[in-house]
């Protein structure tokens, strides 16, 4: 849901990208010579993890041009990890952060150091006002933003992180052709980390067994599937496929977490410790399928070859921007809501996608232009 102040920030953003629109129209005859970019995304995690693939494009637009990227601390391991860009500036933007703690550093005086030459292109994502002053009076002659999104609308497409939108929004402005080829980006972990997640699984009896991982909460309350149908369908899951559940959630909602491990009365593994992004996408690599509400988690899921079975709902048809973009990933959608899909119709769905149930052809939905598939309930 966009709030008052997120409002206000696109209609200036809107503003100066109309100041700056004639030139940035021209970035297509001048690509040489841009040298210095700056792309600020100062976002949740998961809209962070979702827009790898949009940088990916624009890495691939200027290979030879010094990338600094501005990020919530939050998100830092994301885009460390994407080996997308060349620097990585730090800003907690008090809008965006869970410590709405004020008085640190405005946005110019955090990146000062590192953009003594300046800035030949900004690429906006997500900024605050503090961000946004700096914008204003950069230097850069040309500037990606929600502007540009603007000149897609006739691509039925009002956003600008997702990779395949991303790519129609250059094309607009003559950057790249059209393709069907998308960016994909996933997390290499360093080796130490690996080792870390054989030692958490250990420590709770899963190494080398399969199992599911639910990661039941988001940002907002609206998209998130009740805990006791959670506990139902772990309940299920575990009597027809004899799958244990490993519940993995950020460390703001242990309390919750222990609320779910609670409610379900067959096998139930929790992790005792706060798991970084890293962490989270290892388990993924070692899990057979990951049950998530339409969140953070499920984007940085889709970073790994783990199945991912994501549930929405809140809004008609959200999942065509937000989904879980990879060729793994399934989508449950109720458009009367998360709480009218029922237990049963997860377990189905999963079923379907083991291979146990192979005559049901049309069960699933597939679309040209998404690589996930769907499942509506009626």
């Amino acid at each position: 849901m966009v709030n008052f102040s997120e409002k206000c920030i696109f209609l200036l953003s809107y503003l100066l990208w109309l100041l700056k629109w004639r030139r940035t129209k021209d970035l297509h005859k001048n690509r040489l010579t841009i040298k210095n970019i700056l792309i600020i995304h100062l976002g949740h995690l998961g809209e962070v993890t979702l827009s790898t693939g949009a940088i990916s494009i624009l890495r691939n637009q200027f290979p030879n041009a010094n990338i600094t990227c501005v990020v919530g601390s939050w998100a830092l391991p994301i885009i460390k990890h994407s080996n997308l860009v060349d620097k990585l500036i730090t800003y907690d933007a008090p809008m965006y952060s869970r410590n709405k703690r004020k008085g640190g550093k405005s946005f110019r005086n955090t990146i000062k150091k590192f953009s003594q030459n300046g800035f030949d292109l900004i690429c906006d994502f997500r900024k605050d006002f503090s961000a946004l002053r700096y914008e204003a009076f950069s230097t850069a002659r040309y500037m990606l933003d929600f502007g540009v999104a603007r000149l897609a609308k006739r691509e039925n497409s009002t956003h600008f992180m997702r990779d395949h939108y991303f790519q129609r929004y250059l094309s607009t402005i003559k950057l790249g052709n059209l393709t069907n080829d998308l960016a994909t980006t996933q997390i290499s972990l360093p080796t130490e980390n690996e080792l870390e997640i054989d030692r958490i699984l250990s420590g709770i009896n899963l190494l080398g067994k399969k199992f599911v991982i639910f990661h039941p909460f988001a940002t907002e309350e609206s998209r998130e599937w009740p805990l006791e149908k959670y506990a139902d369908l772990a309940h299920q899951i575990y009597l027809q496929l004899e799958l244990p559940v490993l519940i993995a959630v950020p460390p703001h909602e242990r309390k919750r977490s222990e609320r779910l491990a609670n409610l379900i009365l067959t096998p139930c593994f929790t992790i005792d410790r706060a798991l970084t992004p890293a962490q989270l996408a290892g388990l993924c690599k070692k899990a057979d399928l990951f049950v998530c509400s339409d969140g953070g988690g499920m984007h940085l899921a889709s970073t790994t070859d783990v199945t991912v079975l994501a549930l929405f709902g809140a809004k008609p048809r959200h999942w065509e921007l937000f989904g879980p973009w990879s060729k793994s990933g399934i989508v449950i959608d109720s458009g009367t809501g998360v709480y009218n899909i029922s237990p049963e119709d997860v377990l189905r769905t999963i079923i379907y996608n083991i291979g146990l149930d192979p005559d049901e052809n049309n069960f699933l939905t597939r679309f040209e232009h998404l690589p996930f598939a769907v499942y509506e309930v009626k």
